[in-house]
């Protein structure tokens, strides 16, 4: 047994944690926006902002084309069953309660059209927003987390 090998979880509940990397990868990765990693509700309501809508985030994230990622562009396409798939979700009703949030959040954008393929049918192109809205209160990155955290009268919040 190594130090990598302990259980990181066995002792005391507020022990610091670190983090540092470790495999890279040769491919393309996605990361999460922080401050929508650390976005617990949705402005000014008190509607908590579900797990399952930061997962959606992370997959619309991923399917940005990356190529037209470096010339600013960061429209999605990809298929409602393609993301309720990789995401795991198992509804049209909750896939649109998640994205229903993230446009609230300020997270991602869309804008509909006929298919050029099928008059009949819809393109639903998404924005993804990698940086908050001119005047965002949430918190805008985890160092800011973790300042509220320890401020908070409970080590739970």
């Amino acid at each position: 047994m190594n130090e990598y090998d302990e259980d990181p979880y066995d002792g005391d509940d507020d022990e610091d944690v670190e983090t540092e990397l470790g495999r890279v990868p040769d491919y393309i990765f996605t990361i999460v926006a922080e401050w929508v990693l650390c976005a617990d509700t949705i402005p000014g309501t008190d509607e908590v902002v579900a797990p399952g809508a930061k997962t959606l985030y992370w997959a619309l994230t991923a399917h940005v084309n990356q190529e037209k990622k470096k010339r600013g562009d960061t429209s999605v396409w990809a298929t409602q069953s393609a993301l309720m798939k990789i995401c795991g979700i198992k509804s049209k009703t909750t896939l649109r309660k998640y994205r229903d949030q993230l446009k609230r959040l300020g997270a991602i954008g869309w804008k509909t059209k006929p298919s050029p393929k099928n008059p009949m049918r819809k393109r639903t192109t998404y924005i993804v927003h990698l940086v908050p809205e001119a005047g965002y209160k949430g918190l805008p990155d985890v160092a800011s987390f973790h300042i509220a955290r320890r401020k908070a009268p409970s080590a739970d919040a």
